[in-house]
């Protein structure tokens, strides 16, 4: 019996002081990651300051997750059972804080953003917080926090990679019957851009154009139209891009109002198709519409631009290759040939050069 009170006395003896020990031991943290993505910065800053996209790579299972009405920059929150999380600061930049709240631990992740040659990006993300005393005396046994929090908070960044990367590079196009486009009244926007700019400028003149017609009463339809062509020599890499949003009725614009334009596009005839993907695909779904139209023995209408309608856009979901974009190419009418069958073609691409299997 002695010896058994001894082990107990022992036992008692030495869980007290591992207890006051690790009750004595610091209980914040913080905790550094970094990671190289092949994808432009500007990509990277807007997928992580849409608060939508945190629950792809920001956390796991989220059970009824919700977004605020402001889902991208500062003050944007994302909500689910027993979580929280909510954009704290964004420079406009390459800085993004984000506060989560995950069963009642709190973690703070500063993300910071920066351009590296060949159009990638360097992402670091830098996590304070603070263990309860159950994480700390798991992280006695697990041989220290990082070894404890470390894999789960580099898993985030190699999340970012991954989604960005696939949600870019993957997109379909398919032919859809020829009809007529309908004229229509707009206000607009140019600008140039490279091919892979051209989503975050898009997004930024469609949110301008939609608050320039709100500021001068303008009635609007929500889905705006894209058209483009490329300037400088052939080998050149750079488009004009123009976006249009039709209006009700005529817009006089005052001569303070900048860089905003106003027309009337005309009906035509137009051979169309639908792109799903991110809209740095348009001159991949410019050119399959052109192969397309020589099949049918088509002719091109030269006297109008082409028109890509973005009917599923930014707005309506935060992961690109399910954004969907109707395309108009003017071609003049071609007699007998009412009955079309539809061509599906899928594209998946693994680099800039996109292979295309047509199945007829």
């Amino acid at each position: 019996m002695k010896i058994l009170k001894y082990i107990f006395t022992l036992f008692l003896l030495t869980t007290v002081c591992l207890s006051i020990f690790i009750a004595t031991q610091k209980g914040d943290y913080t905790l550094k990651h970094s990671k190289k993505i092949e994808q432009n910065s500007r990509l990277i800053y807007s997928y992580i300051t849409d608060i939508r996209s945190f629950q792809q790579w920001g956390a796991d299972a989220l059970i009824s997750p919700t977004v605020s009405e402001q889902f991208i920059g500062k003050n944007a929150e994302l909500t689910a059972q027993n979580f929280h999380s909510i954009i704290k600061d964004d420079n406009g930049k390459d800085r993004i804080i984000f506060e989560v709240n995950n069963y009642g631990e709190k973690t703070l992740h500063t993300l910071s953003i920066s351009s590296l040659p060949n159009d990638e990006t360097m992402i670091e993300m830098e996590s304070k917080g603070n263990l309860s005393f159950l994480d700390r005396v798991k992280s006695v046994f697990y041989g220290g926090i990082y070894n404890l929090k470390g894999e789960n908070f580099e898993k985030k960044l190699n999340n970012i990679n991954f989604y960005v990367v696939q949600s870019v590079k993957s997109f379909d196009i398919e032919k859809q019957n020829n009809e007529y486009l309908s004229d229509f009244n707009y206000i607009s926007k140019s600008f140039e851009s490279k091919l892979d700019d051209f989503s975050e400028k898009i997004i930024q003149a469609d949110k301008e154009l939609k608050k320039s017609a709100q500021d001068l009463k303008l009635k609007y339809k929500e889905d705006v139209f894209v058209s483009f062509y490329k300037i400088g020599t052939e080998e050149s890499s750079v488009y004009q891009v123009e976006v249009l949003l039709p209006i009700q009725g005529e817009a006089i614009l005052a001569e303070t109002t900048e860089k905003i334009s106003t027309g009337k596009k005309s009906v035509f005839y137009a051979f169309k198709a639908k792109l799903t993907g991110d809209y740095s695909h348009f001159s991949s779904a410019k050119n399959y519409c052109v192969k397309e139209i020589e099949k049918i023995g088509g002719s091109i209408n030269y006297d109008q631009m082409s028109l890509f309608k973005l009917v599923r856009s930014f707005s309506n979901d935060f992961q690109r290759d399910k954004w969907e974009t109707i395309i108009y190419y003017p071609i003049k009418q071609i007699q007998n040939t009412e009955t079309q069958s539809t061509t599906t073609t899928t594209a998946t691409s693994s680099s800039n050069n996109a292979t295309v299997e047509i199945k007829e």
